[in-house]
Parts: C-alpha cells; structure tokens; sequence
C-alpha cells in the first residue's frame, strides 16, 4: 500500500460518517490503506457502529487513549504512521470524496520536487447541493501568489492534502498550540519548506457545511452577515494591537516561523513577512483594499503589529 489515508474522527453523525468512507472505498486509486482514529474513548455501541461502516480491509479502527484535540490528534497520526508509506493524506469525517481525489493528487506527485498537493473542494450543503458553486480554493483565497503570508494565511486546507511522506520526518513534533494553532497550516508550512506545494484546481471533494462543523466555511451565510464578521475581526484585530496579551494569531504564527527557522533554516530567507521585517511602506500597502481583501485581514494584522513584537519574544521548541 502506497498511500495511508489519516482519517481522525470524533463522534460524528452516522450517515455522514458512513458516506465518507463509502466514498473513500470507491477510489479510482486503490492502493491506499485508511487509519480510522476516534479521539478518546467512546462506548461499545458506537465502536461496533464504526467497524460495521468500515467497506472492507484496507480501513482499521483506532481508538486514542484520552482526549488530544484535533491538532494532537492529527500530530499523533502523522508520528506514527506517515511514514510508513510513500505518500498520506487527511481526510475528515464528514466530508465526501470523488472518485478521482486520489489519482489527481498522484498525477502531480510525478514531479520529484512536489511536497504536497492540496486539490480544489466543491462547498455544499448538508445534503450535498453546491452552495452557489463555490469552492474551498474560491472561499479561503487559496492562491500561490499568497505564499509571502503563508505564516498567518494558511493555503491549504487538511482534507485537501496528499504529502510526500519522506519530506515530513521534522514535521512531529508540532510546534505548541498557543491558542490558535491549526494542524493544516503548521503541515502546509512543512511542505512548503521541504519542497513545492501545488494547488490542484480540478474539484476533487465535496466539502459539507452543517451545524455541527468544528470549523467551517461559512459559505452558506448572507453578505450581510459576513460583512458583520469581517468588520467585527477588523475591530478585534485593531483592539489587540494594544492589548497586554497581544495578537494571539500572530503570536502562534511567530511560533510557527521559530519551530520552522529551526527545522528548515534554509528556506526560511527571504520569504517571511512578518512585523519586525515590515518597512513603512510595506505596512502602508498592507492596508491598500484589495491587500485586504486578498489576505482575508490577515494583511491588517501584519500592518499594525508593533515593530518589535517576535524578537526574542517566542523560543523555538
């Protein structure tokens, strides 16, 4: 088996659950092995519930012996089983995955420089209906050009991702969760460090919204509603420019580029941009619309940190 597909779960809806890994069976490519892993202990009834919705045996369940949050979670798997493999992938439990999701992440791994791959998500609804055809590319702003910010702006989504497992030995440990930490944006950050990342625009999964995703798209949502949050975010970032505590988001992502400096100190030259390395200028043109708007405000963040903030300020681990 050449690809081990990391599926952590934790309680999830039945008929979504059940769905997925039907769908997961039905790959074009078959040569993958599936890691099923419940984040903490959960009762007999559910455990037998999952082990009759597994197709056959290229899927195993796991249970973990206590709760460790999607972030451990994921770090456990990637430790443990990554690298047994030529290539892994994360999968969530709820979304779908269409025939070609596999084979389409492999059809650019031919090229030796590639880390890792993240394929393009059709959004829908929890019936499975495009929610205005919008995509996980469209929705998040995945684009290469925002490799300058990857730091703060994450630009690839988990259960998108096929990675060249022998390029992530450095990944585990995962740097500490300080509050904010998403274990896609610390795995995008490893692969764009040991390689090339390459954004497939080709729609590879579905990506369901319901009332019960840990973190969703929102895409479902009204302009009025979500010009209520962006303005709400702008304020909270501006209120924390001067806050005791500081910006959280950017304080995780200082940890990130410390942990990564050490790892991958050669990759980290000149493609940072973070407050202490800003000019004037540059903060200027952060705060320009469409920088704004590119950056989901994540450019604003970067335009009013202090100077200062980063320097000596978070120990790499």
């Amino acid at each position: 088996m050449s690809i081990v597909i990391l599926m952590p779960i934790f309680e999830p809806q039945s008929q979504h659950f059940h769905a997925q890994v039907q769908s997961l069976a039905r790959q074009q490519y078959t040569d993958f092995v599936c890691i099923v892993s419940h984040d903490g202990p959960t009762s007999e009834s559910r455990l037998d519930e999952f082990v009759r919705a597994l197709p056959d045996k290229r899927f195993e369940l796991r249970v973990t012996d206590r709760r460790l949050g999607t972030y451990g979670h994921v770090e456990q798997l990637i430790a443990s089983d990554a690298q047994r493999r030529l290539f892994f992938a994360l999968c969530d439990q709820d979304d779908i995955w269409l025939p070609q999701r596999l084979s389409n992440g492999l059809e650019q791994m031919a090229d030796a420089a590639v880390s890792a791959v993240s394929v393009n998500g059709q959004i829908v609804d929890d019936n499975l209906t495009s929610i205005k055809n919008r995509t996980t590319f469209g929705w998040f702003g995945h684009s290469i050009d925002n490799q300058s910010y990857r730091f703060l702006l994450n630009q690839m989504t988990g259960a998108s991702m096929l990675c060249r497992a022998e390029r992530f030995c450095r990944c585990t440990p995962f740097p500490r969760n300080l509050g904010t930490a998403v274990h896609d944006h610390w795995v995008y950050l490893a692969a764009s460090a040991t390689g090339r990342v390459v954004l497939d625009s080709r729609v590879s999964w579905l990506y369901r919204q319901h009332d019960r995703n840990q973190i969703g798209a929102s895409a479902s949502r009204g302009f009025a509603s979500r010009l209520s949050s962006g303005a709400a975010k702008a304020v909270s970032i501006l209120r924390n420019r001067t806050a005791p505590e500081g910006d959280s988001v950017l304080t995780q992502a200082l940890e990130f580029y410390n942990v990564a400096k050490s790892r991958w100190p050669d990759s980290m030259n000149g493609t940072e941009a973070l407050p202490f390395a800003l000019s004037a200028g540059n903060r200027i043109r952060l705060m320009l619309p469409r920088a704004l708007v590119d950056s989901r405000l994540e450019s604003l963040r970067l335009a009013v940190a202090p100077a200062t903030l980063g320097v000596g300020h978070v120990d790499a681990t």
